[in-house]
């Protein structure tokens, strides 16, 4: 697989009237397919005090080019990143698999991308 085939999943919320869009720093890792799979799904959003939210993605490819201009020799912050688990059970419902912070750091090691835990 190449980076292009990895994907980095973070939430996003449409703000209302004249409010600004908000979106979360990465949450954790999917294959491309499985991401798509899931952000396509009804389970993949939801409305938070009457906020809208859903799970979006990136290919980790295009988030190195726009983050760091390179792919490898990346740092990627996940130190403050809390995954709490709570839509583990509605990925795996769906057959997807995803990766917490652990598996990504070895994962992406082998492209030469340093994730911090």
């Amino acid at each position: 697989m190449s980076l292009s085939d990895w994907a980095f999943l973070y939430t996003a919320t449409r703000g209302g009237e004249g409010a600004a869009s908000k979106s979360s720093t990465v949450r954790f890792m999917m294959s491309l397919e499985d991401a798509q799979k899931w952000c396509s799904s009804d389970m993949s959003c939801g409305t938070l005090y009457g906020t809208p939210w859903a799970y979006f993605f990136t290919s980790v490819e295009n988030y190195c080019n726009c983050h760091w201009g390179q792919l490898r020799g990346c740092t990627l912050d996940m130190r403050k990143v809390n995954d709490n688990g709570k839509y583990d059970d509605k990925i795996k419902s769906l057959g997807l698999k995803k990766y917490n912070k652990q598996e990504m750091k070895e994962i992406l090691k082998a492209y030469g991308i340093d994730v911090l835990i």
